[in-house]
């Protein structure tokens, strides 16, 4: 009975329906070529030359200005030696006052390396030596106050322009327009002018750091005069000093010789001439400097043969 009611059960509800089948898919590949033309070398190099021309304007050329601008506003060694940098400043004497100390230390030996020579070669310089070099070394502070005094006092009398009168004018920024190439010659100027401040600067901030340092070392080095052994020493150390310190006058008059050149006037011809006096003013320190070194030591080298000549004149 129950196989019979679900054979009546199953006729009556029937097979199950098939599931409906996916639509089939149609799929169509189509090949496209492109052809790209070859780039135009003039179209290339404009864009370039224009994205250059941009990075120059509106990034090196602000930037350089600004870095000039801000060093415009530092105290002006371009002129003057400032006495609260030098000789004046507490660092400063109080490290020449300690090689000061070590130099007179020295006095002792110096003493004693003259008795030896007295006695070996029988005949020396008297002990006047040792006593001019004590004298230099104790007035090191002394010589170099009225060294910069003097350098100044000069330097005051040539009336020279300030270096930012000179600099300020070329300092222009050009309009940045649609087209960067056009500001691109002017912003040219613009950089080489603050480069060529900057490296004026350099060299009178190295210049006025060798006369620290020279100042603080004089004593030890200006007692080297004591004996004729360390006389070459004294000597160099003297042209290098005479030298490094009254360079600035010739600083000073090239900055003089801006005014009278039309150097201080506007335009591509006063931006050259501008540039041509601060490159001739960032020289002048080294060259002046080398030049008092070397007549310094040749200066000595005769001294020292016409010291042979009178010792064997007053042998004979």
């Amino acid at each position: 009975m129950i196989l019979l009611a679900l054979a009546v059960l199953f006729a009556q509800i029937g097979p199950p329906m098939p599931q409906p089948q996916p639509a089939p898919v149609q799929v169509i590949q189509n090949n496209i070529t492109l052809q790209v033309p070859e780039p135009d070398p003039e179209a290339t190099a404009e864009m370039a030359g224009w994205s250059f021309s941009g990075i120059v304007v509106s990034i090196i050329a602000p930037t350089l200005v600004n870095w000039t601008n801000s060093m415009l506003d530092i105290p002006d060694f371009f002129r003057t030696t400032p006495p609260d940098l030098t000789y004046r400043n507490s660092v400063v004497r109080e490290l020449a006052e300690l090689v000061r100390r070590a130099a007179l230390g020295l006095m002792l030996l110096a003493i004693v390396a003259w008795g030896i020579q007295l006695i070996t070669r029988g005949w020396v310089e008297g002990p006047w030596r040792i006593l001019f070099g004590a004298i230099l070394a104790l007035g090191n502070l002394v010589w170099w106050q009225w060294g910069i005094d003097i350098n100044n006092a000069i330097n005051t009398a040539i009336a020279a322009p300030t270096v930012g009168s000179l600099v300020r004018p070329h300092l222009s920024l050009p309009t940045l327009t649609n087209n960067p190439a056009e500001a691109f010659a002017p912003a040219l100027t613009v950089i080489a002018t603050a480069i060529v401040y900057l490296m004026l600067l350099f060299s009178m901030f190295i210049r006025l750091c060798t006369i620290d340092v020279l100042i603080v070392v004089g004593s030890l080095a200006l007692f080297c005069k004591a004996g004729e052994a360390t006389e070459r020493f004294y000597e160099t150390y003297v042209g290098w000093s005479v030298g490094v310190l009254f360079s600035q006058i010739m600083v000073t008059i090239t900055l003089r010789l801006a005014t009278v050149l039309g150097a201080v006037t506007g335009g591509v011809a006063g931006t050259l001439l501008m540039l041509g006096v601060l490159m001739l003013a960032t020289k002048m320190p080294g060259v002046l400097a080398s030049k008092f070194s070397q007549s310094r030591s040749g200066g000595g080298g005769l001294l020292r043969n016409l010291t042979v000549i009178r010792k064997l004149i007053a042998r004979a």
